[in-house]
């Protein structure tokens, strides 16, 4: 059985009759439509389906294949530390295509990046140190994103951002993010290292420096954190936005004194434990003050807290420090008529 389709008939100076049009030549032909067949050219593939169905880490909790990625720190905050781990072991333990590109780097430690980068099986672009601009780096980039070159093997690292947009001007930015969707759109995977204000928010979050159309056009975004300690620094990093099925976890990095990066496997929550030793701090008059109640034999909530009282700190504030180091610094436990019960 076949199907009926009405068709619209052209109206000439003639009308739009059949017998009033009888000497126009081919008149009764299928009238040509618009939209015929302009959405064909949106068409995606079966082999680029088959590509991208299954979406995977390759870097487990920070780099997901085919998405663009966000790590922002402080300057000197360890972005470059942790991208070049990143970028040894995937050339160290895959067969990927790893193409750093740092614009944003000295002669000295210039040099001894392509030292390790040649070590370990990766293309180190230095566009200063070659006689070239992050600008040149740009345009190829922008070259590649259109060629349609199958990229599903291909990791872009980009040592920084800012070095290829005015981070705050839309206009400059948003041309450049559009390039890394487009290349993440061939396949490619992409780590950006961005920049954040020196001074977090109250919370102790990092302030991304730059406008709301990168954070919008990335898949996921990082926060990288890190102390310095007396065996080393300690980095984490933890997501802020994700676009994945799955959740990734926080990841602890260790620098030891020497130089050498290792993953631990104990996560540490650093921007947590600034805060509190922050908190700490500001209660270090009250934590004094409850050290000599106790070890003048006072146990009780409120005679402790009437101890700091009349040494100048309010009963409310006594007892939220009294809570707020149970049991890091004193014991506590219930007693007689709903008291409270304080001991070192």
């Amino acid at each position: 059985m076949s199907n009926i389709v009405r068709e619209p008939l052209v109206k000439t100076e003639f009308g739009n009759d059949p017998w009033d049009n009888r000497n126009v030549a081919n008149y009764l032909d299928p009238a040509p439509r618009p939209t015929r067949g302009m959405w064909d050219k949106y068409n995606i593939s079966e082999g680029l389906i088959e590509k991208f169905k299954d979406g995977y880490w390759l870097y487990p909790n920070l780099l997901w294949h085919n998405h663009v990625t966000l790590l922002i720190a402080p300057a000197n905050g360890g972005k470059t530390t942790i991208a070049m781990h990143v970028a040894e072991e995937l050339a160290s333990n895959t067969d990927l295509t790893i193409v750093y590109v740092n614009a944003d780097v000295d002669g000295g430690d210039g040099v001894v990046y392509l030292k390790r980068a040649k070590a370990a099986g990766f293309r180190l672009i230095l566009p200063d140190l070659s006689g070239h601009s992050a600008a040149e780096v740009y345009e190829d980039l922008c070259k590649l994103s259109k060629s349609y070159e199958d990229l599903t093997r291909h990791v872009f690292i980009i040592d920084s951002l800012k070095t290829m947009a005015d981070m705050i001007n839309k206009s400059s930015i948003k041309p450049v993010m559009q390039t890394f969707r487009a290349l993440a759109g061939n396949g490619a995977t992409i780590l950006l290292l961005g920049h954040a204000n020196k001074k977090p928010d109250h919370e102790g979050k990092w302030i991304y420096e730059g406008t709301n159309d990168v954070r919008d056009l990335v898949s996921e975004m990082y926060y990288l954190y890190s102390d310095q300690g007396p065996n080393g620094i300690t980095f984490n990093v933890q997501v802020d936005k994700k676009r994945m099925v799955e959740s990734p976890t926080p990841i602890t990095f260790v620098l030891d004194v020497q130089g050498n990066l290792s993953r631990s496997d104990v996560e540490i929550d650093i921007k947590k434990r600034k805060r509190e030793a922050q908190q700490e701090l500001r209660d270090r008059d009250a934590i004094n003050l409850i050290f000599e109640a106790l070890d003048s034999d006072l146990s009780l909530q409120t005679e402790i807290a009437k101890y700091l009282n009349d040494n100048g700190i309010g009963k409310n504030t006594a007892t939220k420090v009294l809570r707020r180091y149970v049991p890091q610094k004193w014991k506590s436990e219930k007693g007689p008529n709903n008291s409270w019960l304080y001991r070192l």
